[in-house]
């Protein structure tokens, strides 16, 4: 994804692609615990997020994302707002994606402005680049199943 936002040129689509899977695939974990571990998680997972709220907040966001995106075919609900990058006469822009030369003639000798405008995309959820919600999202991921993993890998005390 961030490969794909990064880029002027090329294909766009790539973009929704990779955050679709992204979104899944961390959808696919939490459904794994919940079948690995059906009611001793869900427990675990009622106190936690008593206990983490934001957290909650953000992981509960990511999988209505996706749960709506996977049963009703909606999108996922970011917004493209590109980033407007001129060239002008005589210039070039260039990222990974490609170069564009603007050889047109020096406006002030025309009388015209011969700027070319590129749109290069960036996503958002709302206000929140896509990319910053993703990376906390991974985060709060890897702090939950890491949490989870240490309550059942914690002793047991004999009574």
């Amino acid at each position: 994804m961030r490969d794909q936002e990064g880029r002027a040129f090329g294909d766009k689509s790539n973009f929704d692609e990779y955050l679709t899977a992204f979104v899944g695939a961390g959808r696919s974990v939490v459904f794994q615990l919940e079948r690995k571990y059906a009611s001793t998680y869900r427990d675990w997972r009622e106190a936690w997020n008593a206990e983490h709220k934001d957290e909650d907040r953000l992981l509960k966001a990511m999988h209505d994302r996706r749960d709506a995106n996977v049963h009703e075919g909606s999108h996922l609900g970011h917004s493209n707002i590109p980033e407007q990058i001129k060239v002008g006469s005589g210039s070039f822009y260039s990222d990974k994606s490609g170069t564009l030369h603007n050889f047109s003639s020096p406006g002030p000798l025309l009388d015209a402005d011969l700027s070319v405008t590129i749109h290069k995309p960036r996503y958002f959820f709302g206000d929140e680049p896509v990319l910053q919600a993703c990376e906390q999202y991974l985060t709060v991921l890897e702090q939950m199943v890491g949490e989870f993993e240490a309550y059942l890998n914690r002793p047991t005390r004999a009574a």
